[in-house]
């Protein structure tokens, strides 16, 4: 199981990254909108 926040511009590219995989193996993908109530947590630091 991999579960990650990424902008949407992100996740659609990590998707389409991911369909030549379950174009030949069984799986599922949930995608949904968040929204994030601590920023701060989720920004790298630097």
């Amino acid at each position: 199981m991999i579960i990650t926040t990424v902008p949407a511009d992100i996740a659609e590219a990590i998707l389409e990254g991911l369909t030549p995989f379950f174009n030949r193996h069984k799986g599922v993908v949930f995608s949904t909108d968040i929204q994030v109530s601590r920023v701060a947590k989720l920004q790298p630091p630097g």
